[in-house]
């Protein structure tokens, strides 16, 4: 695994996972009324910002795995996010998931085909139910 600034550059595993673990939320609001004798006027302006403890918080990781058995290792990005109504918690985002999945599918029809004596392999779905 490893992780990224929101810049790109790289961060390391270690100040990734403990500026996850450690981490503050700061939320502030500010409100304005102006009452007349024929009209009203409100506004509220809410911010919030999560910031970490011990640095920057990263902005994505990248997983490397082989999706399934027999097939290469590939990355697999993920973004970061942080969910800010209650109850806080982060949110985790696959980044190129279907084009990663369509790459392995691919493979996985290579290999097949391969075993299958080069007979002709069809990728997709197939829908069983009767109308």
């Amino acid at each position: 695994m490893t992780s990224a600034f929101a810049d790109g550059k790289p961060m390391e595993t270690k100040q990734s996972i403990v500026a996850v673990r450690n981490f503050k939320l700061d939320a502030k609001s500010t409100g304005t009324s102006a009452v007349t004798n024929l009209s009203e006027s409100k506004s509220l302006i809410e911010s919030v910002q999560a910031t970490s403890m011990a640095g920057v918080l990263p902005d994505s990781f990248v997983f490397r795995v082989a999706p399934y058995l027999g097939l290469q290792e590939r990355d697999f990005h993920v973004r970061v996010a942080i969910r800010t109504e209650p109850p806080v918690q982060f949110s985790f985002k696959s980044v190129r998931k279907e084009e990663t999945l369509l790459e392995a599918a691919e493979e996985f029809t290579g290999i097949l085909s391969g075993l299958m004596s080069g007979k002709k392999i069809y990728l997709g779905t197939i829908n069983t139910s009767i109308d």
